[in-house]
């Protein structure tokens, strides 16, 4: 519910909490020599170090309409054996183009007399961005504005599922960066915010929870060096902990800028909060357009065309499964050899087009 804190020595001592099965219970105190803040995308830290130590942490979030619904279903055989072979289906959004996107993932396999049953129970997720978000209240509706977004075959595997919960729908998602390495020693001793806590992206990548780890196995590697004081590990803990987060959220918001009705929300170190939208409705008089960054503006030319070269190249093709997972640096995307094709590919359609 709030940190315990001692202000004139700016450090965190532990937490107050209660039971979420009742509200109405007392507070209760529980203390720790380091406190890690790892309640996720909805963390409360902001709000509880502004209460209680009157620090203000810079923050810049991107909202780009992102809503998505998630069920559980049993797949059933479709007219096409085709479709029914595929067990692991995923095409994310890609605005302003494709504000859709859709995923199916099998969790078991299930014993069942039903002949037309694939035997295969699956998590399914219908996401959109720009605001375009799919219907939550039936599965009937749902069904029809994927009949009309999605493409067909998409639709046929959706309506030979059958429903083993209720639909969950999630629309408050949006890029979110706590620079917390720019407060330097004014960030309290002993608390540190970790994973989508310090910073959260767009979750059709699904980059949460590799983010998350190695947050932790950067915390550990500093524990283990035994040679610093406790007080000062969440200071050194912040720097090398915002390299990795701002590494991809380069990455995870280049497409996310694209959209044609994105707000933009920065606060800085005073507080003070400035928004910036995209798109007819907003007020010329209080809210600007956002600037798109030069290196944003590069990644979105890069990858158009470096999509389009991994498509022939089994080893960039690699290289960008390694990037997705995390397993490497989004930077051998541009080492020089990539950059030379890239750079082919583009000028050989330029020309082409010309000539045309």
């Amino acid at each position: 519910m709030q940190l315990i804190v001692d202000q004139l020595a700016n450090v965190v001592h532990g937490v107050k909490y209660r039971l979420k099965q009742d509200v109405s219970s007392f507070l209760m105190d529980i203390y720790g020599n380091f406190i890690v803040d790892c309640t996720g995308r909805n963390t409360s830290s902001l709000r509880w170090l502004k209460e209680n130590l009157n620090l203000i942490v810079p923050t810049v979030q991107l909202h780009f309409g992102c809503g998505y619904v998630t069920f559980i279903s049993g797949r059933f055989k479709t007219e096409d054996p085709l479709l029914d072979a595929i067990h692991l289906f995923g095409n994310n959004c890609n605005s302003p183009d494709k504000n859709t996107g859709r995923y199916i993932n099998p969790i078991r396999t299930i014993k069942t007399d039903d002949e037309n049953s694939l035997g295969v129970l699956s998590i399914i997720g219908v996401v959109g961005v720009n605001s375009e978000y799919p219907p939550n209240d039936s599965y009937e509706d749902l069904l029809e504005w994927a009949k009309e977004h999605t493409p067909s075959e998409c639709y046929t595997i959706l309506k030979s599922t059958k429903l083993c919960n209720s639909l969950i729908p999630y629309r408050r998602i949006f890029d979110d960066r706590k620079y917390v390495e720019l407060l330097g020693e004014k960030w309290p001793q002993s608390y540190i915010l970790l994973g989508d806590a310090m910073c959260k992206f767009n979750s059709q990548y699904a980059q949460g929870m590799t983010h998350a780890f190695r947050h932790a196995r950067e915390l550990g590697k500093i524990f283990d060096e035994h040679s610093h004081k406790l007080e000062d590990i969440s200071y050194i803990f912040n720097r090398p902990a915002s390299t990795i987060s701002e590494e991809y959220w380069i990455g995870s918001t280049t497409n996310d800028w694209k959209t044609p009705r994105l707000k933009l929300i920065t606060t800085d170190k005073t507080g003070e909060i400035r928004t910036y939208q995209r798109g007819g409705d907003s007020n010329p008089t209080k809210d600007l357009e956002p600037r798109v960054p030069l290196m944003i503006k590069f990644l979105q030319c890069h990858n158009y065309w470096f999509i389009r070269c991994a498509a022939k190249s089994g080893s960039l093709s690699t290289d960008l499964v390694h990037v997705i997972s995390q397993d490497s640096n989004p930077l051998i995307l541009m080492k020089p050899t990539t950059l030379l094709k890239v750079c082919y590919m583009a000028l050989i359609h330029q020309f082409r087009l010309s000539n045309n």
